[in-house]
């Protein structure tokens, strides 16, 4: 219990006694910053995790899903928590990712991100999760007759020798036409 008076120039004005519950269940331990939702990320290139754990000191378990957090997969078991962690995304795209982070000695508490994430390939230059003659199409769009260049340009980059050229659409036709190798780097 407390006590709480009200007071205006020195004169008590109402004096009660409150009884209060402090519901402690509802304090998250963590906070998923990044992703968080809506950020689109590229197979196999670095990103960055980001959280925030304002009350918990202890390393951290990371856990990524593609599937809206039916499953989950271990990014790694235990790491220091300083609020970042470099990861690269698997080859498994998605539109239904979501990250996982938690205490690393038996995973609670834990926090995930509150919306989904893209996971998407090089190649895939229109982000709809396909690789597809579609995107080489927009790729020559872009290199021959100036059209709206790949966002980011790594979808476009798909052999990874750091340019997006005619070398890159050929690459993604002869996966598409051929079994040629698959974009992104080795």
């Amino acid at each position: 219990w407390f006590r709480i008076a009200m007071k205006t120039s020195g004169t008590t004005i109402d004096d009660e006694i409150w009884y209060m519950t402090v519901d402690t269940s509802t304090i998250h331990e963590f906070f998923v910053t990044k992703p968080n939702g809506g950020e689109t990320y590229i197979a196999q290139e670095r990103e960055d995790i980001k959280w925030k754990s304002p009350y918990f000191s202890t390393n951290v378990r990371l856990d990524y899903s593609t599937d809206g957090g039916s499953n989950w997969y271990n990014i790694t078991p235990s790491t220091y928590n300083d609020g970042d962690y470099s990861w690269y995304p698997p080859n498994e795209l998605s539109s239904n990712c979501y990250i996982k982070i938690s205490d690393a000695a038996d995973e609670d508490p834990y926090d995930i991100s509150d919306n989904p994430f893209k996971i998407i390939q090089r190649g895939d230059f229109d982000k709809d999760g396909i690789i597809g003659l579609g995107d080489v199409m927009l790729l020559a769009i872009y290199k021959f007759k100036s059209g709206t260049p790949p966002d980011p340009m790594l979808l476009g980059d798909v052999n990874c020798d750091g340019l997006v050229e005619v070398n890159d659409i050929i690459y993604l036709a002869n996966y598409l036409l051929k079994s040629g190798p698959e974009p992104g780097c080795p």
